[in-house]
């Protein structure tokens, strides 16, 4: 059957490709989101690869390499349910894996209890976290069905795009130099300084800062894509701690009416962080995926 696939790389992904792009990625990981035009853009910015599997002019398989730009590379690939244990994944992902180069972090993200997943992430050499892992990452949503907290308006918080048209970013990189809560500092918060026109893609109403009297301490910064809310880092400055700032930074985004009709709303926590996991679970969040990665040797 794998002689029938064709495998090629996207340039840039065509409306039918987009909507089976889309397709694939909802089956595969609905909690996690991405709209053709940002996609469009990453490539154009030479951010990321797009690799596809076509059967009969059909897509039936894609696979991503993203973080192009930093220390690490960011895994992503998705099978048909019909065209899977057919090689197609293993054809996907090796033309991949040998862009990348020696020395170089790849590591990409497995549904809790896709044992399928974790077995194919096995085979080709990455480690799969476990729950005794303190170090790694695990991605938590709040499900569908899972009823929103009650809106209660804190005036510690206030909505990223009304302060930033004010005061305009330069007063948030001290914030952003301190301890992060939900990702260590290398992560998005690095991405941001790297990247022209970060703050212009986040949600301005969804995101938000938080103040000690009239001293910023705080903000969380959160991207919607289509039906996908994903809450990208929550910081509050060490001295700031404890004080419910970073609770109510994550309610601020949880109980908002501009939510609107997003089906999904997500997070990610390093798993020996126990104060954040323990915030994010008194909110509703659940475990959905771990990730996986290979290490530099």
């Amino acid at each position: 059957m794998i002689r029938s696939v064709v495998m090629r790389e996207s340039a840039r992904l065509t409306p039918s490709e987009q909507e089976a792009f889309q397709a694939l990625n909802h089956a595969a990981v609905p909690w996690m989101n991405f709209s053709a035009s940002r996609l469009n853009g990453l490539v154009e910015q030479g951010k990321l690869r797009i690799f596809l599997a076509e059967q009969s002019g059909r897509v039936v398989g894609m696979a991503t390499l993203g973080g192009l730009h930093l220390p690490r590379r960011l895994l992503r690939v998705c099978v048909h349910p019909r065209h899977q244990r057919l090689g197609v994944g293993s054809a996907l992902l090796e033309p991949m894996l040998a862009l990348v180069p020696d020395g170089i972090e790849v590591c990409g993200a497995v549904s809790i209890g896709h044992f399928a997943g974790m077995r194919f992430a096995r085979r080709h050499g990455f480690v799969v976290s476990t729950d005794e892992d303190a170090t790694d990452h695990l991605d938590l949503a709040l499900l569908p069905t899972h009823p929103r907290p009650a809106a209660i308006p804190d005036p510690r918080v206030r909505a990223l795009g009304s302060w930033l048209e004010s005061y305009g970013e330069t007063a948030l990189h001290a914030v952003m130099d301190a301890s992060v809560l939900d990702l260590p500092s290398d992560e998005h918060l690095g991405r941001w300084r790297e990247s022209d026109g970060f703050l212009d893609s986040l949600d301005p109403q969804l995101s938000a800062v938080a103040f000690n009297g009239q001293t910023l301490v705080g903000f969380t910064f959160v991207r919607r894509e289509s039906n996908v809310v994903h809450i990208l880092n929550t910081v509050v400055i060490p001295a700031a701690r404890r004080q419910g700032l970073g609770r109510a930074l994550k309610t601020h985004t949880v109980a908002s009416p501009a939510l609107g009709a997003a089906e999904w709303l997500t997070t990610e926590s390093v798993r020996g962080n126990a104060p954040i996991m323990a915030l994010n679970r008194s909110l509703g969040f659940v475990d959905v995926s771990t990730r996986f990665s290979v290490r530099a040797p």
